[in-house]
């Protein structure tokens, strides 16, 4: 068994019949600033075109998904910034933010970890996101062991936002 994320949304349609997925949320990217910061209130409309100019960016490197979803977004409001910090791990992206090193774009998930010193701004439109799904053999979903952790991650997932309804995995 396995956890998959998919920015591609295209996993289930590859995965053959001796393979189930089952898919847990769809995890959108959000902005995050530190509070304080000018984009931190909820009444300034967050504009595309302007986030190019908040400040010091800060992203995962070029190669990891999370990035390459953020860069799309932001080649769309007319380009991503020139040279973004870049770090290994959303975690410390989230916690340099909440130190007020910097902004960055994360996928809602990465905020997790509880951080309440970073103000999370939605983004217009319909953002990037990762599916995330649940993937195991067909054979072992029956297995004792298989079935509870599989429970245990789709009720896990109703609890987050993004949370997609349980049906039988493909």
């Amino acid at each position: 068994m396995a956890l998959v994320d998919d920015w591609s949304g295209t996993l289930p349609g590859l995965v053959s019949p001796m393979v189930r997925c089952y898919p847990l949320i769809r995890d959108p990217v959000v902005l995050i600033v530190p509070r304080g910061h000018a984009l931190a209130d909820p009444a300034v409309p967050v504009d595309l075109r302007r986030l190019r100019e908040t400040g010091r960016w800060m992203a995962a490197p070029a190669r990891e998904p999370s990035r390459q979803a953020a860069d799309r977004l932001l080649e769309t409001a007319g380009g991503a910034p020139a040279v973004p910090w870049e770090f290994e791990g959303l975690g410390t992206i989230v916690s340099l933010v909440a130190r007020g090193v910097g902004v960055a774009v994360v996928p809602r998930l990465a905020l997790a970890i509880g951080e309440g010193r970073v103000a999370v701004r939605e983004l217009p439109g319909t953002p990037p996101a990762r599916e995330v799904y649940a993937v195991a053999r067909a054979a072992s979903v029956r297995r004792p062991s298989v079935a509870v952790v599989l429970a245990a991650l789709a009720a896990g997932a109703g609890h987050l936002p993004g949370h997609r309804p349980k049906h039988p995995g493909r």
